[in-house]
């Protein structure tokens, strides 16, 4: 019996402990689990949304997105102050604003026009500031150069009022007032727009027809609103001076300036002597636009190594090779692919080249009235008279004249200008249309001036 009874003790007194190790154990997990969980993230993110809406701005967006969800921000404020831009980049924008990453509060404290105003319908809440104003979002196209402006067609605007009405549902909006921004093709919306009229609402109106949360001053007010303590920390981000410059140089006519320079610089050293200040100016443009283009993720490091063999393929053609043919053709369709890829499609492209012929109008133009009247450029011409009378002749009559008659052989291809070697010397010459090889016999059968015209020599 003994036994048996110190065998119920033992239990008991085991069953005992394991109720007490139990307790304390929920007891220390519900305690860190409160410290962890329970502790409020009293802080708020701000960050500037002006200027030209473009894919720099997305850029920045994501970033400031993805530091807000990373350092435990509760709250996302966009402080809105932008006539619009791109509809491709709002695009961009909407889709990282609607993921819900971290919650996200519209502050628009002056405008929010066009594309801007599908990226506040985007946000959570909506706040504006006193009179400020959102909507006018009809699209229309505009060339790199900037100077085309034109409505889109009925398919893309179309499209576009798509974008904003599935914005204004997603957020619980009325998604009537969301088209009549984009649509003029609508019916009369009692007390605040006409049919064929586009939408813009004020302060008061947003207020009242519920595209605004809240009638502020800052971001201080918007926290409060939101249920923020009055001690909430507030920190803005800013764009990096990187990110600055891109987004200046993603405006549509700044890209196509940029371009344009580019072009023209390198041209006019390929045919200059030495090396100078237009190919310093050329290579230093072309970096520009290629790297906004790399920094966009237009493309990668393949559209510098593409542009570069094209220039190589030119020089090639136009120093080594005589004549015009498959390499110098190679090179400016390497050329043409790495400016297509750095402007992220063809259209973009068709607009940079109108752009690149109304800045080489304007340039040519300046150039032809300034450069003479300049202290600074004017050595740059030489305006000395070459006349006969002082000496000058444009080539010596007899010259080549004793070639006449002479054979010799192609040093090169002539197809049908090329090089030939009479005498041990080497000359210019063409032939009569058709197309020598190199090593080939000819007979020099005319000599006109510098013109040195030959025949291939049969058998």
């Amino acid at each position: 019996m003994s036994v048996v009874f110190s065998c119920e003790k033992k239990s008991s007194a085991f069953t005992s402990m394991s109720g007490a190790g139990l307790f304390i154990l929920i007891f220390f997990l519900f305690f860190v689990s409160a410290s962890l969980y329970a502790k409020p993230k009293n802080k708020v993110l701000v960050l500037p949304v002006t200027g030209t809406i473009n894919d720099a701005t997305a850029l920045f967006i994501e970033r400031s997105q993805n530091k807000a969800a990373q350092e435990d921000y509760s709250l996302l404020i966009l402080e809105i102050n932008s006539n619009g831009g791109l509809v491709d980049s709002a695009q961009k924008i909407k889709k990282l604003l609607l993921s819900d990453k971290v919650k996200t509060a519209a502050f628009v404290n002056n405008h929010a026009l066009s594309a801007a105003a599908l990226i506040a319908i985007c946000c959570n809440n909506i706040y504006m500031a006193q009179g400020s104003d959102m909507g006018a979002a009809t699209p229309f196209k505009i060339n790199t150069s900037g100077t085309s402006i034109a409505p889109v067609e009925a398919k893309f605007l179309s499209a576009f009022k798509a974008e904003f009405t599935a914005a204004a549902e997603a957020r619980h909006r009325d998604i009537r007032l969301a088209a009549a921004m984009v649509d003029p093709e609508h019916e009369t919306i009692d007390g605040l727009v006409k049919k064929g009229e586009i939408l813009t609402f004020t302060t008061e109106q947003a207020y009242q027809h519920g595209y605004c949360d809240g009638i502020v001053k800052d971001a201080a007010d918007i926290a409060m609103m939101q249920g923020f303590p009055s001690n909430v920390q507030i920190d803005r981000v800013k764009p990096t001076p990187f990110e600055k410059y891109v987004m200046y140089l993603r405006t549509p006519w700044v890209t196509g300036l940029v371009f344009a320079v580019g072009f023209w610089g390198i041209v006019i050293e390929i045919f200059m002597p030495g090396f100078g200040v237009f190919g310093v100016i050329g290579i230093l443009a072309m970096l520009s636009f290629f790297w906004q283009s790399f920094f966009m993720h237009l493309a990668g490091f393949e559209m510098i190594l593409l542009f570069g063999l094209g220039i190589l393929l030119l020089l090639l053609e136009i120093f080594v090779i005589p004549g015009f043919g498959v390499t110098g053709f190679s090179g400016i369709l390497c050329i043409i692919g790495s400016v297509i890829m750095g402007f992220g499609g063809l259209q973009q492209t068709w607009d940079a080249i109108t752009a690149l012929l109304l800045y080489s109008f304007v340039f040519g133009f300046l150039a032809w009235k300034l450069i003479p009247r300049t202290k600074l450029l004017h050595p740059l011409i030489n305006d000395t008279a070459m006349t006969p009378e002082a000496g000058y002749t444009a080539v010596e009559p007899s010259l080549y004249e004793h070639l006449k008659g002479m054979e010799g052989v192609t040093a090169s291809v002539c197809r049908p200008s090329g090089k030939i070697r009479v005498g041990g010397e080497l000359y210019d010459a063409v032939s009569e249309g058709e197309f020598i090889e190199s090593g080939e016999h000819v007979l020099v059968i005319n000599v006109e001036g510098n013109k040195i015209t030959v025949r291939r020599i049969a058998g």
